[in-house]
């Protein structure tokens, strides 16, 4: 006998996939600052890297909110 397959929440593998794509984003902004730093171009970059920051932390909240309304 094998064991049963688990469900999948789509939701929840749409919100995992929407926080890595922002995690992603945001790091693709903070090389680009890194960067520019080093070629002395200044910060180029504040308002994109606070809006994929905001863009990070609203997508983990979701996953934890889906958890504690959905139980997975």
């Amino acid at each position: 006998m094998t064991a049963p397959t688990p469900s999948i929440c789509i939701e929840k593998e749409r919100l995992i996939r929407e926080f890595a794509n922002a995690v992603s984003e945001h790091h693709r902004m903070q090389s680009a600052q890194v960067k520019a730093v080093l070629n002395g171009e200044d910060f180029l970059f504040e308002a994109e890297i606070a809006d994929t920051a905001a863009r990070r932390e609203n997508a983990k909240y979701a996953i934890l909110a889906h958890r504690r309304d959905h139980g997975c």
